[in-house]
């Protein structure tokens, strides 16, 4: 494989110049409207963020026997799986760690059943619809770094979205919640000490409509909430204790009975007291607690997630065409390290992504500037001075070091017989 040259600083020069003859480069199509970040990101649990399983075979499940098998090996396994799967009894799928499980063409769908985990890590969901389940529509106990995303979950019998039991850095995003009570929780109540350092999740551009409580509602951990849309809320949107903080920020309320909700108790000495901070939200319609508490914590400590952020105003438009199930999603690769990640320099080697089936190359760019790479359409002539290369590979070496400090803007194209897909732009940021 041809040796790929990773040096942003020097495009710097190259940048300028063409990012002088851009015009219009509007904050909607700067954005990416998917990508990982977040919480799930996290270099931790002596993992440096969240691959799936990008690090093995991208296998078709073409049945539920070949869809619980793929799940529940040891290896890592890139899945794919169109279909439905619709029964009567509760067994539902058991997913192991190192998995990545995506519905294809947005006809990916589970009746009556959902997926769980126990003692599990590094597992990504997207583009399922679940429905019906006689417990929890997805759940996770004792589990880290899990990405739930563009799935469309429903009236289930217990929880649309768990985690649980000492679980940690979760990311939901682009998501549709609707028709349930018992949405999402995080945490399981006030008796469970082994969650005091974890449950730090992340939800954002989700879609809430016609639940009644728990969305989510977190114990213990750090929540960031962000571009979510609560529509028909019937009890209270967001609930915190027990020393959670929470940031909620940018998102849309319509009609929703109690937007912030502190459970159990009202004293902030007590220590089952929750602390709740929101910041440029929208209340349409809305009555009880919009204030939240006023404290939270500081996300740069964490992750960037400033690629992903929308104008308040712009979140309900955004997110009800959005939110759910999508078609493509097989083709959206996930970055490593993720992006938004706060990177150590010691540990990054190379660039790696998620592979794309029938896929015949990539084409890696990078920029110093995150408005000019996604400006930028494939087969752009403007592109040629970004290319950093061109590989078969799912990843590529690092020639030159990264500064610390620095952040750094890439994006890979993926090239099919007959097109081009253009990808996201990510970033990262290398600790000082």
């Amino acid at each position: 494989m041809k040796t790929i040259l990773l040096s942003f600083a020097l495009l710097w020069a190259t940048n300028q110049a063409s990012a002088q003859s851009l015009t219009d480069i509007t904050q909607s199509n700067m954005k990416g409207a998917h990508g990982l970040v977040g919480f799930a990101t996290l270099p931790a649990y002596q993992m440096d963020g969240i691959t799936g399983g990008a690090m093995g075979q991208l296998v078709i499940a073409e049945n539920e026997e070949q869809l619980r098998a793929y799940c529940q090996a040891e290896q890592p396994y890139t899945i794919l799986f169109e279909g439905e799967i619709s029964r009567t009894d509760e067994v539902d799928i058991a997913v192991a760690s190192n998995k990545t499980i995506i519905g294809c063409n947005g006809r990916a769908s589970l009746n009556g059943i959902g997926f769980e985990g126990e003692n599990v890590s590094n597992i990504i969901i997207r583009g399922f619809r679940i429905t019906n389940a006689h417990c929890d529509a997805i759940a996770f106990k004792t589990s880290h770094h899990i990405w739930i995303d563009h799935c469309d979950l429903s009236a289930s019998d217990d929880g649309l979205l768990d985690m649980t039991v000492g679980s940690d850095l979760m990311t939901a995003s682009w998501n549709r919640f609707a028709n349930h009570n018992k949405t999402s929780i995080i945490n399981s109540g006030t008796q469970h000490p082994e969650d005091k350092g974890k449950e730090r999740i992340s939800y954002h551009h989700n879609h809430f409509t016609n639940t009644k409580q728990r969305n989510p509602r977190v114990g213990y951990g750090l929540g960031h909430l962000w571009n979510n849309l609560y529509e028909g809320i019937r009890s209270y949107c967001i609930g915190y204790f027990d020393g959670a903080r929470l940031r909620v920020e940018n998102s849309c309320f319509k009609n929703c009975k109690t937007p912030f909700q502190q459970m159990y108790v009202q004293d902030p000495n007590n220590e089952h007291f929750g602390h709740c901070e929101q910041l440029n939200n929208i209340f349409i319609g809305c009555k009880g607690n919009m204030e939240g508490t006023g404290s939270s914590f500081d996300v740069a400590d964490y992750y960037d997630y400033s690629l992903t952020m929308e104008a308040t105003e712009q979140v309900a438009d955004i997110v009800e065409k959005g939110a759910g199930v999508v078609k493509g999603l097989e083709y959206d690769l996930i970055p490593i390290p993720n992006s938004g990640t706060i990177q150590n320099r010691s540990t990054l080697s190379r660039l790696q992504w998620s592979k794309a089936p029938q896929a015949t190359k990539y084409l890696v760019y990078g920029s110093s500037s995150a408005e000019l790479l996604q400006s930028l359409p494939a087969g752009d002539k403007r592109l040629k001075p970004l290319l950093i290369g061109k590989t078969k590979q799912a990843q590529c070496k690092l020639k030159h070091s990264v500064q610390n400090g620095e952040t750094y803007y890439w994006r890979v194209d993926t090239q099919l017989k007959g097109r081009t897909i253009q990808g996201k732009v990510w970033s990262f940021r290398v600790a000082k």
